[in-house]
């Protein structure tokens, strides 16, 4: 007869692969539940979306939701629970660094790692609250090495090493 399990499994509370112990308890708590890592990426030029969903598609276990603007990102934010930001600096209802404050007061946001996509080279991400900048045009060796920084490699089993 088989024995039940009396002790709680120990998940870890980093992962091997994100920059620190400010992302502990953030480490893909999607992916432990069997639900996809969410890329929620606020941006209005489809040239860009484009890019982001071919290199999201490579990646089983991650999702691109797009919000188009201010509104829809806010709107988004707490039902889809991202697990990386994506922010366009530049948006024709606000500037990315106010929307990345906003975003910040959303339950379940305050924590997660924001980039910011710009064709301003003097931005401050850093300044402004955001863990990188993608220069645009965006380069997708870039992006791809970025979203591994902040999700992990594609594919990676979530355990320690």
């Amino acid at each position: 007869m088989a024995q039940a399990l009396t002790q709680p499994i120990p998940f870890p509370q980093t992962h091997p692969h994100l920059p620190g112990p400010q992302w502990q308890a953030q480490a893909h708590p999607q992916r432990w539940l069997g639900r996809p890592d969410i890329v929620l990426v606020v941006e209005d030029e489809p040239d860009n979306i484009t890019l982001m969903q071919a290199l999201l598609d490579r990646r089983p276990g991650c999702r691109l939701v797009v919000a188009h603007g201010r509104h829809a990102a806010l709107h988004l934010a707490q039902p889809v629970q991202p697990a990386l930001l994506v922010v366009d600096v530049d948006l024709p209802q606000c500037q990315g660094d106010e929307l990345l404050r906003r975003l910040r007061r959303v339950p379940g946001c305050a924590g997660v790692p924001a980039i910011a996509m710009t064709a301003d080279a003097s931005f401050d991400a850093a300044g402004c609250g955001f863990v990188g900048a993608w220069p645009k045009p965006l380069h997708p060796a870039r992006l791809a090495g970025d979203i591994d920084r902040y999700l992990g490699p594609a594919n990676a089993p979530l355990t320690r090493r």
